[in-house]
């Protein structure tokens, strides 16, 4: 497999003399199949065939990896801000404590990769799989998830304040502690999602789908509730919710408020 790797960034380097490709590396790539501590900074990586490449505390700054398959890759530490990485493939990849910051993964397949404690500030992740993937910890500061597929996704305590997930499907996710401060989740599914003391403060959840997510102790004030469905939703200990944000929401039988406060039904199309 490493043949492979080493012959493609050969190619790639004699094609793109200006990459920043060192020699040295190359060598360190053929003789013992990874690339630790490289130097990689603005290369020209794309299409590349990476698989299980051991690239940890490799710096990849800049570079151009749009769709190169990096699945199973090491790249825990990396340096990868501003790095262009749409349409790639990292199934599986280990990218714990990576620097990512302001990246472009656009359509990129990370499924089951763990990104925990990984740097994903202004990230562009729009339409993204993170199907299963582990982002606990993980900065997520202003980073764009619009449309993206977070189904059973780990975000425990991981921090998307400002985000945007609007209509990301987050169905089934671990949230718990996460910081959603005026995070956008505007037409997100976040149905059966675990949500206890994630703080929603200023979130916007208009037409949201919280069907039998779990937000015990999450902390709701001024979050916008509009058309959002409660239905089978647990919010009995809800910090910040009042009656008036539930005025514009609506849920069932099922669903679980604070003492005193009530919700419509929702109508049989939910977000009617």
């Amino acid at each position: 497999m490493m043949r492979i790797v080493v012959a493609a960034l050969l190619v790639i380097w004699v094609i793109h003399p200006a990459a920043a490709l060192d020699p040295d590396d190359l060598e360190t790539l053929r003789k013992s199949g990874g690339c630790e501590d490289c130097d990689l900074k603005s290369a020209d990586l794309k299409g590349a065939d990476l698989k299980g490449a051991n690239l940890s505390d490799v710096g990849l700054r800049d570079a151009d990896l749009k769709e190169a398959d990096l699945s199973g890759a090491n790249l825990e530490s990396a340096e990868l801000s501003r790095a262009n990485l749409e349409k790639s493939k990292l199934v599986g990849a280990n990218m714990r404590k990576a620097r990512l910051a302001a990246a472009d993964l656009e359509k990129a397949d990370l499924t089951e990769a763990d990104l925990s404690e990984a740097d994903l500030r202004w990230a562009d992740l729009q339409k993204v799989i993170m199907h299963r993937a582990k982002l606990t910890e993980a900065d997520l500061r202003d980073s764009d998830f619009n449309r993206a597929d977070l189904r059973k996704a780990d975000m425990r305590e991981a921090n998307l304040r400002s985000a945007n997930l609007e209509r990301a499907d987050l169905t089934g996710a671990r949230l718990d502690e996460a910081d959603l401060q005026r995070a956008d989740l505007d037409r997100a599914i976040l149905e059966d999602a675990v949500m206890t003391d994630a703080d929603l403060s200023l979130a916007k959840l208009r037409r949201t789908d919280l069907t039998n997510a779990n937000l015990r102790g999450a902390n709701l004030d001024d979050a916008l509730l509009s058309r959002t469905v409660l239905n089978g939703a647990d919010l009995s200990d809800a910090d910040g919710l009042t009656q008036e944000q539930l005025d514009f929401a609506c849920g069932n039988e099922k669903t679980k408020l604070p003492d005193g406060m009530k919700v419509k039904e929702c109508s049989a199309n939910k977000q009617e």
